[in-house]
């Protein structure tokens, strides 16, 4: 047999282009970035959830303080006017008035309990914690003088969001095609001579330039689209919500110095009457009305206090800032 025997062996081997190997680079950062940014907006959210935990508890512990002072006054006040019904200056009409305004606010106190005990309950559900901090341990720094609603972690997730579907969209660009590196050998045995040759071939596609296929450009105008009215509905809720928040405090800080006056003219309210109460009925029911509105006016002051501070922690949660 004079014949030529040949033998052939290829290996092919896929090669990303330099454009490819830059995007996976920019993919990868931009992975980075975003599981950085979920977290960050995990704990904003988690944040959420415990200022209005924590605000609402203060808030309930002090309607539940002040109803506790108001019935302390009244016990008194009941005390009082049973003296004087047993030395017959007063007729059993004004113990009845009181102990009637006694027990409703009796039962405003018990209702405010389970009121508090059910944030004491959800605070150590949020946190596996059996103890709700002080008020100075919540007290939070002052918000920032405006919102900045690119430095939002919603905003910042849902712009990297899409800067990484941009780049998956455009992998299939031309000048991100993979090259191809096949080595190839070969070996000739014949009876009159023996021959080995290798080869090494680079294949680059000819499509080289930043060409988007028109279904990718599809692609493209759509999710931008999607983007842009995800982006103006996130933007307008921060706005919205950043000035009601403004709003509300210009409303509080208004409050609570006009509800300061009003503490102070209600004391001395109470003080002339008493100077002037004497043992008929109707100054002792016209006494026990100012009493108790002196001690609403108090209990509404200490309330607007709460307010604000959980005002200013609202504010901090609405301009992305966490625990």
């Amino acid at each position: 047999d004079q014949g030529t025997d040949e033998t052939e062996l290829s290996l092919n081997l896929p090669l990303k282009s330099p454009a490819g190997r830059a995007r996976d680079r920019e993919l990868a950062a931009l992975t980075e970035q975003l599981q950085e940014t979920d977290r960050l907006r995990r704990r904003l959210y988690y944040s959420g959830l415990l200022r209005e935990v924590l605000w609402s508890r203060r808030l309930s512990a002090t309607r539940e303080r002040f109803l506790e002072r108001k019935i302390e006054l009244l016990r008194d006040l009941e005390a009082r006017q049973r003296l004087l019904m047993k030395a017959e200056a007063a007729s059993l009409y004004g113990v009845l008035a009181v102990r009637q305004e006694r027990l409703h606010a009796q039962i405003d106190q018990r209702e405010q309990q389970r009121e508090t005990q059910r944030w004491d309950h959800r605070y150590q559900q949020l946190t596996g914690l059996g103890r709700v901090p002080g008020d100075a341990d919540i007290t939070e720094a002052a918000p920032p003088g405006q919102l900045e609603p690119g430095q939002h972690p919603d905003m910042q997730m849902l712009t990297l969001s899409w800067e990484r579907q941009k780049r998956v969209i455009v992998a299939g660009a031309g000048r991100n095609t993979p090259w191809n590196v096949a080595l190839t050998a070969r070996q000739f045995d014949s009876p009159l001579f023996e021959e080995n040759q290798y080869g090494l071939t680079v294949e680059i596609p000819l499509a080289f330039l930043d060409l988007v296929p028109e279904a990718r450009r599809g692609e493209w105008r759509q999710s931008a689209q999607n983007y842009w009215r995800a982006h103006d509905e996130l933007q307008a809720a921060l706005n919205d919500n950043w000035q009601r928040l403004l709003s509300e405090r210009a409303f509080l800080v208004e409050k609570q110095a006009l509800l300061a006056e009003a503490v102070d003219t209600g004391k001395q309210l109470v003080d002339q009457l008493e100077r002037l109460r004497t043992s008929n009925e109707i100054g002792a029911e016209l006494w026990l009305r100012r009493a108790m509105d002196a001690v609403d006016t108090e209990a509404d002051a200490a309330i607007t206090a709460v307010l604000i501070g959980q005002n200013r922690a609202m504010l901090r949660q609405a301009v992305g800032i966490p625990l």
